[in-house]
């Protein structure tokens, strides 16, 4: 591309060293400044270039196609496919920039970071984990419960068993019981964090 070069282009009208077109009303005897048709063509190829790399059809009397164009190439570079987004608010992308493809993202899942090796994080799109889980006997440690008493004791006087004198009581046998606490019927542990809910979405083309 090139500025306007012609005899009677005006210097400096753009700024130093920059000339352009001018009608020279204020100039006495100089004609406005010639038409150059390479810098016209160069102006109108650098836009139409842009346009069409865009896959935007040149179209008559639509004047906004540039900035199409512009709009198109900033998305693409900041949000290429694959990526994700996410609003503060219910925004759908694909109706913010409709010649691209979104789709919802994560829904009801937090996101971590990708940890190589690692069983659970170590894939790409891996998911897991629960909001609410259920105490099993396998999940308790290995626990017991002490339970006082005396398993004998002894007598004063005659037996009435035979014989007379002290003489201990055989020891009986007791099983004993803790109270019962807790429910036959759990709730579910929550095992959420704190959180905020976003929209998130993907880019797929």
């Amino acid at each position: 591309m090139h500025r306007i070069d012609t005899p009677n282009a005006r210097p400096d009208v753009n700024g130093a060293g920059k000339a352009g077109y001018h009608l020279n009303t204020d100039m006495s005897g100089v004609d406005p400044t010639s038409l150059d048709p390479a810098a016209l063509n160069a102006i109108q190829e650098e836009i139409c270039t842009v346009i069409e790399s865009q896959d935007i059809e040149l179209e008559k009397g639509t004047n906004n196609q540039l900035l199409t164009a512009i709009q198109k190439m900033i998305v693409d570079v900041a949000y290429p496919v694959h990526r994700t987004i996410e609003f503060a608010a219910d925004v759908n992308p694909n109706t913010l920039w409709p010649w691209t493809t979104w789709v919802r993202f994560a829904e009801g899942r937090t996101t971590v970071g990708y940890k190589s090796g690692d069983t659970n994080f170590g894939t790409i799109g891996n998911t897991g984990g629960a909001v609410e889980y259920t105490l099993t006997n396998d999940n308790i440690p290995l626990h017991s419960h002490d339970v006082g008493y005396e398993d004998s004791i002894e007598s004063t006087g005659s037996s009435n068993i035979g014989g007379t004198g002290n003489s201990p009581i055989a020891p009986s046998t007791h099983n004993k019981s803790t109270s019962s606490v807790g429910s036959e019927d759990p709730d579910p542990i929550e095992t959420l964090s704190p959180y905020v809910v976003t929209a998130k979405w993907r880019r797929t083309a």
